[in-house]
């Protein structure tokens, strides 16, 4: 979320008009959603997902709503202001096709968010091993072309968009905020409760300090 808010959020004005319809592909849980319909009453944000989650009724309001849509069956023509996609497309095979359907699904000049794991994201920083539950869940979940990014920019340019913005994010401070929170998490979740400033700064620091390959953030615009 805090790549997010700096990338998007933070800068709302400059990629969306004062009454914009935005779309959340792959919405999950609705935090992203959930972000920007606070950011503006005259946003009009919808989110769909493959199945129905059970945080959708507590984060409905006017200007929020929720669908169960496959990303394979969407085939909406110039609708949206801006498109949100964040760690979604990994689990989704032929991914290209649902790229075009976004770029065909944009507004001309509108923006498309995208956000998810690189093929190239480097090893973990603790031991492989302690991680299995990981590897387990992707083996399952990430079924879907992952990317290097410039790979990932090369697939958007063939699809007509025009890249703004892109870099890697969880990198290294990233990725050791993200484990430590995991192995606590699993272990010990009252230090971990104490070491949360310690990861937050680290978290932080990856958005303005960024070491090596992670994965994958652009913004393109139509």
């Amino acid at each position: 979320m805090r790549y997010f808010e700096k990338y998007f959020a933070t800068k709302h004005e400059r990629y969306l008009p004062k009454k914009a319809r935005v779309l959340d592909a792959g919405c999950g849980r609705g935090r992203y959603g959930e972000k920007l319909a606070g950011i503006s009453d005259s946003y009009s944000i919808i989110g769909y997902d493959i199945s129905e989650q059970k945080e959708w009724e507590q984060l409905r309001r006017d200007n929020l709503n929720f669908s169960i849509k496959d990303l394979h069956a969407f085939d909406e023509k110039e609708a949206f202001d801006a498109i949100v996609s964040v760690d979604s497309l990994e689990h989704i095979p032929g991914n290209k096709t649902i790229i075009q359907k976004f770029y065909n699904a944009l507004k001309k000049g509108g923006i498309l968010y995208l956000a998810m794991p690189s093929i190239q994201q480097e090893m973990f920083i603790f031991p492989k091993s302690w991680f299995q539950k990981i590897y387990e869940w992707e083996a399952i979940e990430h079924i879907g072309e992952q990317y290097t990014l410039d790979e990932l920019k090369k697939v958007l340019q063939k699809a007509g968009f025009r890249v703004e913005c892109s870099r890697y994010t969880f990198t290294f401070f990233g990725k050791l905020a993200w484990e430590i929170e995991f192995l606590l998490s699993e272990h010990s979740p009252k230090i971990r409760i104490l070491l949360m400033p310690l990861i937050k700064l680290f978290g932080l620091l990856d958005i303005y300090l960024s070491v090596g390959t992670g994965n994958n953030l652009i913004l393109a615009r139509k």
